[in-house]
């Protein structure tokens, strides 16, 4: 997949205090990040609006504050947990794909760029920071379980070729930890979603035009019912961790 070579390069962290201060630094939970992240959560939850009756669109208001509160906590690994050098800002505009020569629908090799938000962290939170901003809540379903197999196997993998035990992580604390940085990508999901489009979604139905918005342009119907598709499949996946509950 990629990503699990990159998180098995860095091994196990141990001593944080031998990898620099800046990997204990968060950039997004600045309070500047933060007054931009609840404008734009502020939009996701308003086209949402006529999506829910009253009481229920006002629980999932009220619960997504919390989420904004609980959401910077979640990046930080516990001492006991299997940590690595996160990338903390993974999601598609920040993957290179190279292509087969001799097939383009073939993958033959990814790349990452922008490493501005590199961290200590559990390697989950990179996981659900790309799954939830960047594939559609179907691909999820369909596929989500034996996608984070594959990670799992491959990281173990690649870090026994690398000397350290597979025991460092077993299968269980490693969906534990997914399930507990869940909030993560629920957040990042409302914060990100009119960059999250992927082509196909694209194609022939989104219209971009500017306007004096601070938050991002004004979209075309189309757009928003991707936009929504999006939201709500978030809701509801939300619902299944138990993360949300309406009253």
């Amino acid at each position: 997949m990629g990503f699990e070579r990159f998180h098995s390069k860095f091994g196990v962290i141990s001593d944080v205090a031998h990898h620099g201060p800046a990997l204990t630094k968060d950039p997004k939970v600045t309070l500047e990040f933060r007054a931009i992240f609840k404008g734009m959560v502020k939009l996701s939850l308003k086209l949402l609006e006529s999506e829910y009756d009253a009481q229920v669109y006002q629980d999932l208001c009220e619960i997504m504050a919390k989420v904004e509160e609980d959401y910077g906590a979640v990046r930080k690994p516990l001492d006991h947990h299997f940590q690595v050098i996160g990338h903390g800002d993974l999601w598609n505009n920040n993957v290179l794909f190279q292509t087969d020569q001799t097939d383009p629908l073939v993958i033959a090799d990814v790349k990452f760029i922008d490493f501005q938000n590199s961290m200590r962290t559990r390697p989950t939170m990179d996981l659900v920071h790309l799954f939830y901003q960047s594939t559609t809540p179907d691909l999820r379903k369909d596929h989500l379980n034996a996608l984070l197999k594959l990670y799992h196997s491959e990281l173990l993998l690649n870090l026994e070729m690398r000397g350290i035990s597979p025991r460092v992580y077993p299968e269980e604390q490693f969906h534990q930890d997914f399930k507990n940085c869940f909030i993560h990508g629920l957040y990042m999901g409302f914060v990100n979603i009119q960059a999250i489009f992927n082509a196909e979604e694209v194609i022939n139905k989104v219209v971009l035009e500017k306007e004096n918005d601070p938050i991002g342009p004004s979209l075309t119907l189309k757009a928003k019912e991707v936009m929504l598709q999006r939201l709500t499949g978030l809701v509801k996946e939300a619902q299944e961790f138990e993360v949300i509950r309406f009253k």
